[in-house]
């Protein structure tokens, strides 16, 4: 749940009086010349800690107290660590990465620990897109002109402290990234962005991906779901049925991921598994790196039947649209059973209905519904009609590929792609 900035602190009750874990974390917004400052307007948003079955609905109290909420967080201007219980996090200030040293102590030893470590570094690029006049990169196709190149200069970071998650943000000039470390669940680190609207002033069309470096060994291959289903092997330049002649490196090796993209060292027994909150697609074509692409804005028609380029718009402000995305990763052994990784995706494919209704002399009620089936909306039909008018209904649907587009072996089709097995003589 998201709002401006609250006036007081925040607490949260189950309907027994327990307390709920719960923090609040805000981002800092840009102002109309692309900064951030003091007095720049803040967005604050409310995470609450709890678990949630299948088809069940649970309530909240969301109380105030007497005590005014003040936004603390601290500038990173060295070597962030940080101890998590038994785990320690080290944000390295000049290179942006991660690394999450996961411990645990020796018997019968006072000092000595063996750590488990997870290196993991967040990044932006963009590529510029293709205004060739045979094939533009457009709606349906993806054809960079070039190697991608870093996206928006960053300007400084920050670390706030919850009681149950810590949260790095890092404020570039065009997007603000949340890294959010849960004080539970180490091995799962939630990315979240807000991605302004892509700066094409420059004249420039850009297809902006995000990256995520690890040290994982996967020698050009990677796995990405087919529809949600089963994990599709994918080689750098390779076709199961064929012998692929690519010119286009990228575009080449992009793939529709609806749920998940990983790679995996099985030497070493790791693999780190990357997972979207909506379709996207995605690459591995560095070693130990996974990409997806999270925007796109260029001023061409790909001549595949749209007859427009791909410049969305605000309605209400008449600027290029933004982009709010979450990824997850997790870090497990290459053997594991995607346990993980499944119940994430549940969480994510199943959508998430709050209502929040304002009850006198006890806050706010927030209830909660997991909803599997696109029939059970008729339970919330009338919802809209009782909410106060300041209430809102938050919805998230899966989206899946459905185009039939053609396939260009020189450019890729964000539209889907169709697999064709062929028969082999």
């Amino acid at each position: 749940s998201t709002w401006g900035k609250p006036s007081k602190k925040i607490v949260v009750y189950d309907l027994n009086g327990e307390k709920v874990v719960s923090d609040v974390y805000c981002e800092i917004i840009r102002n109309d010349e692309r900064k951030y400052n003091d007095d720049s307007d803040i967005k604050c948003f409310l995470m609450i800690y709890d678990e949630i079955g299948r088809f069940k609905f649970k309530q909240y109290r969301i109380a105030s107290t007497q005590e005014d909420f003040v936004f603390e967080y601290e500038k990173i201007e060295k070597n962030e660590v940080i101890e998590f219980g038994n785990s320690i996090l080290i944000f390295d200030y000049k290179s942006q990465e991660i690394k999450l040293l996961d411990c645990q102590k020796v018997e019968n030893t006072l000092y000595t620990r063996t750590c488990e470590q997870i290196r993991l570094k967040i990044s932006y690029s963009y590529y510029k897109s293709s205004t060739s006049y045979n094939q533009p990169s457009g709606t349906y196709i993806f054809k960079p002109d070039g190697q991608k190149k870093d996206y928006s200069k960053t300007l400084f970071n920050t670390v706030q402290y919850g009681d149950n998650s810590v949260f790095i943000s890092t404020y570039k000039e065009d997007l603000v990234s949340t890294i959010i470390i849960d004080g539970k669940y180490h091995s799962k680190i939630t990315l979240e962005t807000h991605l302004y609207e892509l700066y094409t002033q420059d004249g420039v069309g850009k297809e902006v991906v995000v990256n995520f470096e690890s040290d994982i060994k996967n020698e050009q291959q990677f796995y990405t779901d087919d529809n949600g289903l089963l994990m599709m092997k994918r080689t750098i330049n390779e076709r199961e049925d064929y012998e692929l002649s690519n010119s286009e490196m990228a575009s080449g090796n992009y793939y529709p991921v609806q749920s998940c993209i990983y790679i995996q060292d099985s030497e070493k027994n790791k693999r780190m598994v990357v997972m979207n909150d909506r379709a996207q697609g995605g690459s591995s074509q560095k070693e130990g790196e996974v990409e997806l692409m999270i925007h796109r804005r260029n001023f061409m028609d790909d001549k595949r039947g749209m007859g427009e380029d791909l410049d969305e718009k605000d309605p209400k402000t008449g600027k290029g649209i933004e982009v709010h995305t979450t990824h997850y990763v997790i870090f497990e052994k290459a053997t594991d059973n995607h346990e993980t990784q499944r119940r994430q995706q549940l969480l994510t494919d199943n959508p998430l209905f709050t209502q929040l209704l304002r009850s006198e002399n006890k806050g706010v009620q927030v209830s909660s519904a997991v909803v599997s089936d696109l029939n059970e909306f008729r339970v919330f039909e009338n919802l809209n009609k009782n909410l106060n008018e300041w209430a809102k209904i938050y919805m998230r649907i899966c989206l899946l590929y459905t185009s039939d587009a053609a396939d260009d072996l020189l450019c890729v089709d964000l539209g889907g792609r169709r697999i064709i097995k062929k028969k082999k003589q």
